[in-house]
């Protein structure tokens, strides 16, 4: 089957995803300005299922047909764009892809559709500001950029985006407010889980207890090991000013665990899967990133809301 243009559309920061669509059906009849329409009514839903089959078959390698399922085939929206859900069933658990097509079934679409707007992040903040309300913080309430970092304290990326972040409140001392939430990857960090606990204990007798209690846990993040952590994180807590008695109550309690587990649904339900994570004003931004990176990342986003300001006057 011969293709006549590719649609790339970006799917996230990190990458693009590439498509082809078959050739424009011919015209078929006047519009109501009298020029011939583009436009031919779409194949019957069976039809389409197939030939989207056809399609991620084609397009995915090492896929064969009996393990493509149509999970989804919305109906068209107001602009005539229909949402299908693929799932592949070859691996487990399933993988599944999320395509968007014309009303006429001719075109297909790869990746997320949001919302053409000057301020694209505002849902995200939405989301984030009941999540993290009651998050350690540094920085004024009222700054206007709140950077959410999501940190796994035996994470080597995250000590060392650390290091980039305390720079920028430092040459952002009213603009910049830093928030971070623990995301414990225990799968592959043994002591982050327990060093995760012990922050959240330390931050229940205090914000700058905690932000001590982290610094320090970073700087003696290649010191610390799995089967003496919960004794070097409690020295490191009262290091950091916490009181011993209300710290081993907190680290003890199943509460805490349960708070924890909680919060980490919370951030996965965000799309989480990785520390560094982090968000500036709503806007996802992966890995270690630089302190000149995150400077003009920073010098951006203000100067939009200025303009935001001085085109609402």
């Amino acid at each position: 089957m011969s293709c006549s243009r590719h649609f790339i559309i970006l799917a996230s920061i990190l990458g693009v995803c590439l498509g082809g669509v078959p050739s424009a059906p011919a015209q078929t009849g006047p519009d109501a300005n009298g020029a011939a329409s583009s436009i031919q009514p779409g194949p019957d839903e069976q039809q389409l299922r197939e030939r989207l089959r056809n399609y991620v078959a084609r397009t995915t390698a090492l896929v064969l047909l009996r393990d493509i399922e149509i999970a989804e085939l919305g109906p068209p929206d107001a602009h005539g764009i229909r949402k299908v859900v693929v799932r592949l069933n070859n691996t487990q658990p399933p993988v599944t892809n999320v395509f968007y097509i014309t009303a006429d079934g001719g075109e297909i679409l790869h990746g997320t559709r949001d919302e053409l707007s000057p301020d694209p992040w505002s849902g995200m903040r939405d989301k984030l500001a009941s999540l993290i309300k009651d998050a350690p913080a540094n920085g004024p309430a009222d700054a206007a950029v709140t950077l959410v970092e999501f940190g796994d304290f035996q994470c080597p990326f995250c000590a060392q985006l650390n290091r980039e972040l305390e720079r920028l409140r430092a040459a952002y001392p009213q603009s910049v407010r830093w928030v971070f939430h623990t995301y414990a990857l225990t799968r592959i960090h043994p002591w982050s889980r327990p060093a995760a606990i012990s922050g959240d204990c330390v931050a229940a007798q205090g914000v700058n207890q905690f932000w001590k209690f982290e610094r320090l846990v970073y700087q003696h993040q290649q010191e610390i090991v799995a089967e003496t952590a919960g004794r070097q994180l409690r020295s490191l807590a009262l290091q950091s000013g916490a009181t011993a008695v209300p710290y081993d109550q907190c680290a003890k309690s199943p509460d805490t665990a349960s708070r924890l587990q909680a919060r980490m649904a919370k951030a996965e339900a965000l799309g989480v899967t990785s520390t560094p994570t982090l968000f500036l004003n709503g806007r996802r931004i992966t890995g270690a990133v630089s302190f000149d990176a995150l400077r003009a990342a920073v010098d951006d986003e203000l100067m939009l809301i200025a303009k935001e300001k001085a085109g609402n006057k």
